[in-house]
This record gives C-alpha cells, structure tokens and sequence, in this order.
C-alpha cells in the first residue's frame, strides 16, 4: 500500500467527517481524496459485536488483502468498517462487497 495504513484518530475522524460514504453488505466505507501522492491508505473498524479477538483479526485480514487485491488508484484516505455480518461471509465475498463499496464511494480500481 506504500504510505501505510491510517493508524492515528485524527486522520480517522477526519476521513469519517469529510469522507464520501458508501455501503455493501457488512460493509461500510468513507474514501477522502487527498493531496498526498502515492498509494491510498486503509484504516480499519470492526465492530466488538462481530465476534471475538480471532475472528475480527480474520476480517481484517481479509479486508487489507480484499484492499489491495482491489489496487485502487492513488491518492485516496479509505476506513472501512466491518458489521456483524463480515464475520460469516469468505474472501470472495469480503473482496466483492468492498469493491462495491469503494465503487460507490467515488475509488477507481484498477482490477
């Protein structure tokens, strides 16, 4: 993903206030376009209720590979957030439904 992910709370709030929202099923996404070049950032939410600590690790796991299976272009701030209902579904699944997601929210892909 080249400049890494979004770790800091201040960059998550400020992509949840002025980032374009979109929803797939389980999937919720905001994508804030940026000055900054280079490759987009993903920062990551699961929700306590989608299980335990293994389980929302694989959905976050599966969320990060989706995202950069997914290549989308640069210069993009994304935060995806997971519902209770990612903990059931497979990488397929989990890949499509952001895919939509990033689609809806204004994100070109390259795949």
């Amino acid at each position: 993903m080249g400049r890494g992910s979004i770790a800091r709370s201040r960059d998550f709030r400020t992509v949840f206030a002025r980032g374009r929202r979109a929803r797939s099923d389980g999937l919720t996404v905001w994508a804030l376009p940026t000055s900054n070049p280079g490759a987009s950032r993903l920062g990551l939410a699961v929700r306590r209720g989608a299980g335990n600590a293994v389980t929302r690790n694989r959905i976050k796991r599966r969320i990060r590979h989706a995202f950069a299976d997914s290549r989308p272009v640069e210069g993009f701030d994304v935060v995806a957030r997971a519902d209770t209902e990612a903990a059931g579904k497979n990488y397929q699944q989990v890949r499509d439904d952001l895919r939509q997601a990033l689609a809806d929210a204004g994100v070109e892909t390259r795949s």
